[in-house]
């Protein structure tokens, strides 16, 4: 992906520093989705330390773990109740290119609610040709009092030297702080 200029773990890892209040390096961050590590790896290099991973995948968690980045790294789906984790059991998520394949309906945004302390941040990105159908979530949480809009960015490249993507489909960049 990085051949097609995709850079959504910098962008989303800067995005959370700039709303980190010059705490990251005393924020637990739960790097939901985590792949095989790059988002783990763009958050440490804007100066997160303790950085919790999860993914579907048993094989990608495992080359994140092998990253080195993270305080941990387990298997879990996040169209299922989070069941190992504490209520706020940390200051900040990240969920980077995963919301794609989850269900506006589904427990991963209300879960992440539940991890994230009350003050700490939710930080997830939607592609363009699946943002419509996450509106009425997002409006829910907020009228819930679960959260409420810090930023949301323009839309941004997502794999732009990608045929099937490039000015076709873009990505916004969400934050929401925890209520």
């Amino acid at each position: 992906v990085r051949a097609w200029g995709y850079d959504m773990p910098e962008r989303v890892a800067e995005a959370v520093r700039l709303h980190a209040g010059g705490r990251e390096g005393e924020l637990s961050v739960l790097d939901a989705g985590a792949g095989d590590g790059l988002s783990g790896r763009a958050l440490v290099q804007c100066g997160f330390r303790n950085i919790v991973g999860i993914d579907l995948s048993p094989e990608l968690a495992a080359l994140a773990r092998d990253r080195g980045v993270y305080a941990s790294v387990e298997v879990a789906d996040l169209s299922q109740p989070l069941a190992n984790f504490a209520d706020d059991a940390f200051d900040a998520a990240t969920v980077v290119g995963v919301m794609t394949y989850l269900e506006p309906d589904g427990c991963a945004l209300p879960e992440l609610c539940r991890v994230v302390r009350q003050g700490g941040l939710v930080c997830f990105t939607h592609s363009t040709d699946k943002l419509r159908m996450w509106h009425d979530t997002h409006e829910r949480l907020a009228s819930e009092g679960r959260w409420s809009r810090v930023h949301i960015s323009e839309p941004l490249p997502y794999l732009p030297k990608n045929p099937e993507y490039g000015d076709n489909i873009k990505v916004v960049i969400h934050i929401y702080r925890v209520s």
